[in-house]
C-alpha cells in the first residue's frame, strides 16, 4: 500500500513540474508601423513629365529644404504646425497621393526621415508592395521596385536629426495596372537587433490618368 502511495505522489510531482513548463514557439521577427505622425500627413503631388521632372505639390512640410537630399538636414521639422519628437524614430508624410499618373510620366517627393536614437544610425530606404491596402486600392505588383528610384536609399543620421530622402517613380513601358494601385516606401532602422524590428512605412496611392 505504501509503495502505491508512493507512485500516486510521484506523478501528481511529475504533473505539477510538467504544468509548470511554457515551452515557447512563437518567434517575432518583424513589426510594421506606419509614421508616428499621423495628422494631417497627406500630400497630393502632380506627375510630370520626364522631359520637364519639375513636381508640382498642393502641399508640403513647412521647413522641406530645397537642397540636395544626400547632404541637407531639417534642423528644426515642423509638420503641419507640430514639432515632432526628437526621441523617437519618425517619416513625414505618412500618405501621398499621386493624381492622375500616365505612363511616361514621373512623380517626385522628399521626404522627412527622423533618426531618434541616441546614436548616429544608419537608415535603409526601399520601395515595396503593399501588406495591405486603402479601401478602393489594389496592391502594386512586385516589381514596383523597378519604378521607383530612391536617392539616397541608404541616409547616415546623426543623433535626434532629421535628413531628407527624394522618390522618384517613373514608368516608362505601359503596365496593364488598376485605375488606383499603392505600394510602400519602407524605412528601417539597420541598427536594430534582436527578434522584433521596427519598419516605417509610407502609402503611395497613385490614380491613374
Amino acid at each position: 500500500m505504501k509503495k502505491v502511495l508512493s507512485i500516486l505522489l510521484l506523478l501528481v510531482l511529475l504533473t505539477i513540474v510538467v504544468s509548470g513548463c511554457v515551452p515557447v514557439t512563437t518567434k517575432v521577427v518583424s513589426t510594421t508601423s506606419f509614421s508616428t505622425i499621423t495628422s494631417s500627413a497627406t500630400v497630393m503631388v502632380t506627375p510630370t513629365t520626364i522631359v520637364t521632372p519639375t513636381t508640382s505639390t498642393t502641399s508640403k512640410p513647412t521647413s522641406t529644404p530645397t537642397t540636395s537630399p544626400t547632404t541637407s538636414q531639417v534642423t528644426s521639422p515642423v509638420v503641419d504646425g507640430y514639432s515632432p519628437p526628437n526621441d523617437v524614430n519618425w517619416i513625414y508624410p505618412s500618405s501621398l497621393t499621386i493624381a492622375g499618373f500616365t505612363y511616361g510620366a514621373t512623380a517626385e517627393y522628399q521626404i522627412q526621415v527622423h533618426n531618434g536614437n541616441p546614436a548616429t544610425v544608419t537608415f535603409s530606404i526601399t520601395a515595396r508592395p503593399a501588406d495591405n491596402t486603402i479601401t478602393g486600392y489594389s496592391r502594386a505588383p512586385d516589381n514596383v521596385k523597378d519604378w521607383v528610384k530612391i536617392s539616397p536609399s541608404s541616409l547616415e543620421l546623426a543623433p535626434e536629426t532629421t535628413g531628407l530622402v527624394t522618390i522618384d517613380l517613373q514608368m516608362t513601358s505601359e503596365v496593364n495596372l488598376p485605375k488606383k494601385w499603392e505600394f510602400w516606401i519602407s524605412v528601417v532602422d539597420t541598427s536594430q537587433t534582436g527578434m522584433l524590428k521596427m519598419e516605417l512605412c509610407e502609402r503611395w496611392k497613385i490614380n491613374m490618368r
